[in-house]
This record gives C-alpha cells, sequence and structure tokens, in this order.
C-alpha cells in the first residue's frame, strides 16, 4: 500500500459567535473512520441548545466532488433513533419533522438534515458514509476534504475531530501526513489516529 497522506481541512467560521433566541452549538465531536475502498464512515456527535424557532437542524455537505452519500443516520439523546425519510420536505411543520432526517439535494452538493423536536439542551447523533473519499495520486493516497462549513449559521463553539482506518493500522509520521488549516488549534497524530482540535 502506499504510503497515506492525509490532507485535511477543518474549517471553522471566524465571525463572532452570535446566539439567537438562546440557541447555542457547544461542541461538536467528528469521528472519521476510513475503509480499504476508500469510503469514510462518518459520525457526529452534537451537543447544541435548542429554541423554539425553526424546524430543523442540518449538515451541508458541498463540494463533493464526485462523492456520493449512504447509510445516513441520526438519534438524540433518548436513544431514539430517527426515521430516514426518501425525501425531505424542508416546508414540513415541525411536528411532523420530529424524530425524522434525510437528505435534501442542493446545487453544490447535499444538507443532512433532521427535525429539531423539543426546544432544551439536545444532542444529536449523526452518522452517514462517504464514497470516494480517498484519491489515488502518483505518490500517495489521500483526500482533501472540509469536515466543518465555513461560516454556519450557528458555529460550534468546539470542534474534535479523530481519523483512524477501520482495519486497525496505526496512523503515524512514519505512514501519513497531515495538513489542516482553516481554525485556532492543532492536528496531531495521537494512539493510531490523527486528532485535530479547535483552541
Amino acid at each position: 500500500m502506499k504510503k497515506l497522506f492525509t490532507y485535511l481541512i477543518l474549517s471553522l467560521s471566524l465571525i463572532p459567535f452570535t446566539s439567537r433566541a438562546q440557541e447555542y452549538f457547544n461542541d461538536l465531536d467528528i469521528k472519521v473512520t476510513i475503509a480499504a475502498d476508500g469510503s469514510a464512515r462518518i459520525e457526529e456527535t452534537r451537543d447544541m441548545n435548542i429554541s423554539s424557532e425553526g424546524s430543523e437542524c442540518y449538515v451541508s455537505l458541498k463540494n463533493l466532488d464526485g462523492m456520493t452519500v449512504s447509510d445516513v443516520m441520526v438519534s438524540d439523546e433518548t436513544g431514539t433513533t430517527f426515521e430516514t425519510l426518501s425525501n425531505w420536505n424542508v416546508k414540513a411543520s415541525r411536528n411532523d419533522k420530529t424524530s425524522k432526517c434525510g437528505l435534501l439535494k442542493t446545487d453544490d452538493g447535499y444538507e443532512l438534515c433532521w427535525g429539531k423536536g423539543n426546544p432544551g439542551k439536545r444532542q444529536y447523533h449523526v452518522a452517514y458514509t462517504l464514497h470516494g473519499l480517498v484519491r489515488h495520486f502518483s505518490d500517495a493516497d489521500g483526500f482533501n476534504h472540509q469536515f466543518v462549513v465555513r461560516y454556519p449559521s450557528m458555529p460550534p463553539r468546539h470542534v474534535r475531530l479523530q481519523l483512524q482506518l477501520a482495519d486497525g493500522k496505526a496512523l503515524s509520521e512514519k505512514t501519513s501526513g497531515v495538513w489542516a488549516f482553516g481554525y485556532e488549534g492543532e492536528a496531531v497524530f495521537k494512539n493510531g489516529s490523527i486528532v485535530a482540535e479547535s483552541g
């Protein structure tokens, strides 16, 4: 196998944090597990405070450059697994979207959407498979991907991303390279994984 050079982009909003009706996004924890076929299972835990305004949350999946998304799953802090709809209706009511999720096609990718449900302190677990993440290059296998969209409407206050291989092989300076930018923080090799964290 070629040396795996991982080109990791973790971009966070650089605009000041503003709260709208006591709605805020405290913490985003992302785990990326890369399979032998170059796909990645991405699992996110989102600690949020949800207001009574609006009806849905979403993850913006942009600039996929031929990549596809499958196996969408959302659950919450109660252990409820949301129903995955084949067609997401953005105009549906908050009540109709509760405990439901789905993909919405956009001009530059997808939005992975789910209903907000009850207001208050919430924790959403979002997972999906991204096919075609890792590409073959002349000297290495690698990728260039933005895991956190720049300038979201409600930016997370803290982000931690862990990247690992599905086969359990350790990532290290001897087998991999990593570059991360667009945020204040660090990206390091730790316990066989790559860990990027905002400051």
